[in-house]
């Protein structure tokens, strides 16, 4: 294998790019779909230059992409180097085929983690301050290659008839690259004509939407360079896709490329000029018989421009009588009446609803020269959607109920409008929000119109579609909004690629920005037509991209006050009602555009999604998050589909759990083949929770029959006869009691040592079952201060607990520390700031107060648990009376002027009943408390009670009395816990009987059931 050769360089042994020294930096450009990718040479030996030096891939084809090459590029976090190994460490995101903690699984194997990264500014930027050592960790993705790397699997031979070839390119191409194949299919097939066309019919896309098209298995290359041609068959099926308005200017752009360099450019390529023969031999030489069969005209130049090269003697004037083509122009080809003619009106129809949805926002009375504070879009009728901080302009903040704000829609209508919510919600009034401030949403609810005009209430409003996903892997996207510029406000729009930023839930656009004003419109999904994240246009997080608050940040509206959350219910009930209300009107509507776009109905189509949530819409909502990630994982169960990985922002509503079951980017095939069967066992589980005895409200029996009804049908439209039965079986379940186990055993919160000293603890958070299972829900590898902690987590803490908490069960809450931050209050930390003129909520009370909360050991976690550690936790779990052992000898009689040897200590601690729980009366972080909390850990004691306070204090031997006494409480599994809670309960209301227990932490630690990874 060699490398150059081209341009008449001498080719050179790809060898020679391995630097033994170390201090070369390889970046290898490749689409990795060529053959040397295809039998593992490539990644062999990117592994053995991965040895001696960093290597990165640059890869020019779309992210969405990147699966489905020879390297499989997943996203996930890349860690900085680790002393002298060249390689950085690569965590993928959490799913069911990845699994590890970023560091030992790609350097225990053979097999090394390469980044891939793509062709941008800000990508590169990441892989150098990761080299450089400038930040531990960021967003990223990689590949994985092996010493032994073995070759690609070919897989299944797919529809090679040409209608099969396109609708496989349709089913997994963006918009742009849809548009431009059809494009092409009216241009000759070499590169500078084809750049060309693309840079006349779509001016925002870049090159990745040509290598779309050129890797999409609709073209091969031709011979010579530069040249492609269709394969058989294909070029037909997408000029009957083309509009005939289309088809001529893609002729008018060949043939002003053509005039501008037809015998001048070195980027020349070989065409025929149809022109009357000259002789007799002439009509021979070029006659019919020898011209190519797939001959058609692309161009029209003038007569003096083909004479440029025309030979001598010959003329370059039109012929008479044209020969009429093999394959008819694409000006003169009939328009389809079927598929493609409705796909390319559909995408037509997504535009302009888009563009009609969003709007301008201002001050209401400054007329049609009001000065633009941002922009924002309709979700339902009367109601708007935009950013907080659009809202508070020219130090004028719109206060909540006061119609101060001016909206103006696409066609010049004025409208007036009142803060309905937002969020964060500021603690002084008079604080306007501003960018920073996450989540930064906010809803405006559009009272009164000028004269003759509905205030976007009416059943023809244009308002767009609110997505149902949870998070949201790599996807293309356009983002709208209206800026002001040198002509006035002006409407703009852009494309890019989104994925997760890594900065609390938000995303990023990569190659999008727009102007602050465009803050508060919407980004889309250019897939799915629907709405994922709300534009921080003008942030300043790139001149390349731009920061976006997704869609899934509005769930958090269900955690604020009761106001509030009926506020977000009542707008999520409209929204769904109208979409299913145009559906069945006349004219175009989100479910009718998506069927004519989805390219075959595959699946779960948008208008059974429409009518199952209007259905929704009319019932009450779920009690939990809990309830319905239980419902979903019983649907995946029973599918034997792979399960739901949880994210930071949990489902709230009916449809945004069956937006985990359907359409998910990163599913198997197995699980989109299982889509509508997944979605109608789902409803049929939905309809006997609701139908529970338990349920509050109660739902309007009206629409509970619908429900049922509806789900009697889909049933019944089901191709599995087994399938079909299970969905009966479980509506005859309505009338039994329902299952409230909680769907969590607990929540744990690992926060890790600073291990770099640089003042900054990694945490997670997961998810632990029934049988000690657990599941990611959040992590940020980067970490934060001591101080930041409690502020920093609660985000992804309330999430967490949304998820386990179910009916009357709340679930028990374990803080696994480092030792040196034993004596930290997580107790007291809360999910949320009380405001001085709010109620206490639950999210508002201190974190102890209302769930079960103990410190577990972070070192142990990591270990293999060790045999006295199972028999004392196996005695604390039966329950019964519990024995109270000093911690410290002598300190409850004598004080802590009396230091135990190490020795003694160890022994004594060992010589403990296997019962017994160690006390102590002051802090355990540092001094000789934490030396003898380590020997009690040591010997395998598994709770433990001290008190946060300092060793000057003479009522030692008060406290111990009084935590024996807690300890022969205890009756029951679990009940220390919950004995701890009532105390602290207790000591918020001033009980002097609980003073005692005023700074108490319980040490509450099982050894994990399953062995650490």
């Amino acid at each position: 294998m060699s490398t150059g050769g081209a341009g008449g360089r001498v080719p050179g042994y790809a060898d020679q790019l391995r630097d033994p020294t170390g201090r070369q930096l390889t970046l290898l450009v490749s689409d990795c779909a060529g053959p040397q990718w295809r039998d593992g040479t490539l990644q062999r030996l990117v592994h053995d230059w991965s040895r001696t030096g960093p290597v990165a891939v640059l890869q020019p084809l779309p992210q969405r992409m990147w699966r489905r090459t020879h390297l499989p590029a997943l996203p996930g976090r890349l860690y900085g180097r680790r002393g002298n190994d060249p390689r950085l460490g690569f965590a993928p995101r959490p799913g069911p085929a990845s699994r590890g903690d970023g560091h030992g699984s790609a350097r225990e194997g053979r097999a090394a983690p390469v980044p891939v990264l793509a062709p941008t500014a800000p990508a590169l930027a990441t892989w150098a301050r990761l080299l450089t050592g400038r930040t531990p960790s960021l967003p990223g993705a990689a590949g994985e290659v092996r010493s032994d790397h073995p070759e690609t699997e070919p897989g299944p031979l797919g529809d090679l008839e040409p209608r099969g070839l396109v609708r496989a390119f349709q089913r997994h191409a963006s918009p742009q690259a849809l548009r431009l194949a059809a494009c092409l299919s009216a241009a000759p097939m070499t590169l500078p004509v084809m750049r060309h066309v693309q840079r006349a019919m779509l001016p925002a896309s870049g090159p990745a939407v040509l290598a779309e098209v050129l890797l999409s298995g609709l073209v091969r290359a031709q011979g010579a360079e530069y040249w492609y041609r269709f394969n058989p068959g294909v070029r037909d099926v997408l000029l009957r896709a083309l509009p005939a308005g289309d088809a001529r200017v893609v002729l008018n752009v060949c043939s002003e490329y053509v005039e501008r360099h037809f015998g001048r450019s070195l980027h020349n390529f070989p065409a025929y000029a149809l022109t009357p023969p000259s002789d007799e031999t002439d009509t021979h030489t070029w006659g019919d018989a020898q011209l190519p069969a797939e001959l058609q005209p692309f161009a029209e130049i003038s007569a003096l421009v083909a004479a440029r090269c025309a030979p001598p003697g010959r003329s370059a004037s039109a012929p008479s009588a044209p020969r009429p083509p093999a394959e008819p122009p694409p000006q003169a080809q009939p328009q389809p009446q079927g598929q493609e003619q409705g796909q390319e009106q559909a995408f037509g129809e997504a535009r302009d609803a888009v563009h009609r949805s969003v709007v301008r926002i201002g001050p209401a009375h400054d007329g049609v020269d009001a000065p633009l504070w941002g922009s924002g879009f309709f979700i339902a009728p009367g109601w708007v959607l935009t950013s907080a901080h659009v809202l508070t302009q020219r130090r004028t903040t719109a206060r909540r109920g006061e119609p101060v704000i001016g909206v103006t829609t696409a066609a010049g209508q004025r409208l007036t409008g009142e803060l309905a919510c937002a969020l964060p919600a500021p603690p002084d009034p008079d604080r306007p929000p501003s960018r920073g401030d996450a989540p930064d949403i906010a809803l405006v609810r559009v009272m009164t119109a000028t004269p003759g005009h509905q205030a976007g209430n009416g059943p023809d409003a244009d308002c767009l579609w609110l997505s149902d996903k949870s998070d949201f892997p790599l996807s293309e996207v356009s983002t709208h909004g209206y800026v002001s510029g040198p002509s006035g406000v002006v409407y703009m729009s852009g494309t890019g690629v989104a994925e997760d930023s890594g900065e609390g839930g938000r995303l990023v656009v990569h190659d999008s920005w727009l102007p602050s004003g465009a803050s508060g419109g919407p980004v889309i999904d250019t897939r799915r037509a629907s709405v994922i994240g709300v534009c921080q246009a003008g942030a300043p997080h790139s001149t390349a991209s731009m920061q976006v608050t997704p869609v899934t940040a509005l769930r958090a509206f269900f955690d604020e006050a009761p106001r509030t959350r009926e506020t977000w219910q009542e707008v999520l009930r409209a929204h769904d009602r109208h979409h299913w209300a145009r559906f069945q009107s006349p004219g175009p509507s989100w479910p009718r555009t998506q069927r004519e776009r989805s390219f075959g109905n595959q699946g779960f189509t948008a208008d059974r999604r429409a009518e199952l949530y209007a259905l929704f819409a009319e019932l009450p909502p779920p009690t939990s998050a809990a309830q319905l990630l239980r419902m979903v994982s019983e649907v995946r169960d029973e599918l034997l589909l792979t399960h739901h990985e949880s994210t930071l922002h949990a489902p709230r509503s009916w449809r945004e759990a069956v937006g985990l079951l359907c359409d998910d980017g990163n599913a198997d095939d197995r699980a989109e083949a299982l889509e509508e069967e997944a979605v109608v066992l789902f409803a049929a589980k939905a309809y006997v929770a609701l139908s529970s005895p338990d349920q509050a409200p109660d739902p309007e029996p009206r629409a509970l029959d619908a429900l049922h009804t509806w789900v009697e049908a889909a049933g019944m439209r089901l191709h599995n006869d087994v399938l079909r039965q299970r969905v009966r079986a479980t509506l005859d379940m309505a009338d039994t009691t329902v299952d409230v186990t909680p769907a969590s055993a607990g929540v744990l919160v690992e926060i890790r040592p600073d291990h770099h000293g640089i003042g900054r603890h990694p945490w997670a958070i997961r998810l632990v079952g029934a049988n000690g299972e657990t599941t990611p829900v959040h992590a940020d590898e980067e970490g934060m201060p001591r101080t930041e902690l409690g502020r920093g987590i609660r985000a992804a803490l309330a999430g967490a607990l949304d998820r386990a908490d179910a009916h009357e069960h709340l679930t028990a809450v374990g803080f696994a520390m480092p030792r040196a931050l034993f004596d930290e209050p997580v107790e007291t930390w809360r999910l949320d700031e009380p405001r001085p003129d709010a109620p206490l909520a639950p999210r508002t009370l201190p974190l102890g107060q209302r769930h079960m909360v103990a410190v577990r050991d972070q070192r142990r976690l990591a270990e293999r648990p060790s045999p006295e550690w199972h028999r004392r936790w196996a005695a604390v779990a039966r329950g019964g009376p519990l024995e109270a052992v000093p911690l410290c000898h002598d300190v409850p009689t004598l004080g802590h002027a009396r230091v135990e040897s190490g020795y003694a200590l160890h022994a004594r601690m060992l010589a403990t009943p296997e019962h017994a729980v160690p006390v102590h009366c002051a802090r355990v972080d540092s001094g000789s408390g934490a030396t003898a909390m380590a020997t009690a850990l040591a010997t395998g004691h598994a709770a433990a009670l001290w008190r946060r306070c300092d060793e000057q204090h003479t009522d030692c031997a008060e406290f111990f009395a009084h935590a024996a006494a807690l300890l022969q409480r205890v009756t029951a599994a679990r009940s220390l816990p919950e004995l701890v809670r009532e105390l602290r309960n207790r000591n918020a209301g001033a009980d002097p009987d609980a003073a005692w227990a005023r700074d108490l932490v319980l040490l509450y630690d099982p050894p994990p059931s399953r062995p650490p990874s």
